[in-house]
């Protein structure tokens, strides 16, 4: 029984990684800025999800947390594929591996193991060899804003295995909070063409209302 479980959530995490992989895609499709970008794919992400995934929301200090990081690695992230390449950003943002281990130490008040140490030292280099000649100071702002998205990457992984986690209400209260701010900051919807329609709904769809529900359905 436990090998299905196990099998039946690396199905779900590699179908998360499929519809995450399509993010950028829809980011350059449109010429909203980050925040309005979010706020749109917002508006599509938030229905969809609660129709598809019929869950009863969890409130409480946790999920709200986590979804306050959720909402600021996901803003950040769109905004450094506007400011980076796609690669980049991409991989940029995955050294969220070693902020896992980082919010680990300091959780539990030890330093790294060896075999921790170890995946910190190889996902530095293979981040060091995959930039070696394509890392450029012009995109500087944009590698800043990936990194910090693994940042927040990290701590929406590590603060959904805690005990009160449930990562599907911190997805959608990571959208609520998005739209909110957007509302807050734009006084209204903003300025939306038909042209901005394929991104805003492609990624509302599938890295935010699909890859969110298989994230929450393969960490559960």
């Amino acid at each position: 029984m436990e090998n299905k479980i196990s099998t039946k959530g690396v199905f779900f995490l590699l179908m998360t990684a499929f519809c995450w992989s399509l993010a950028g895609l829809f980011i350059r499709a449109s010429h909203l800025s980050g925040l309005g970008f979010s706020m749109m794919s917002s508006i599509v992400a938030i229905p969809l999800s609660m129709i598809i995934h019929h869950k009863k929301l969890v409130f409480n200090k946790m999920t709200i947390t986590v979804g306050v990081f959720q909402f600021l690695m996901s803003l950040t992230f769109i905004y450094a594929n506007k400011l980076t390449s796609v690669a980049n950003a991409i991989v940029l943002q995955y050294s969220s591996t070693i902020f896992v281990l980082i919010y680990q130490s300091i959780d539990l008040r030890k330093l790294p193991t060896k075999r921790q140490m170890g995946i910190i030292a190889i996902v530095f280099i293979g981040m060091a060899l995959f930039f070696a000649d394509t890392l450029s100071f012009s995109h500087l702002l944009g590698n800043i804003l990936a990194i910090t998205s693994g940042a927040c990457f990290g701590m929406q992984f590590y603060l959904n295995n805690k005990e009160d986690a449930e990562a599907f209400s911190s997805t959608i209260f990571a959208y609520m909070f998005s739209l909110t701010v957007g509302l807050i900051v734009f006084r209204g919807l903003p300025d939306f063409h038909i042209t901005d329609a394929f991104g805003v709904c492609g990624y509302g769809f599938f890295p935010m209302c699909l890859g969110g529900i298989f994230l929450a359905l393969g960490i559960s």
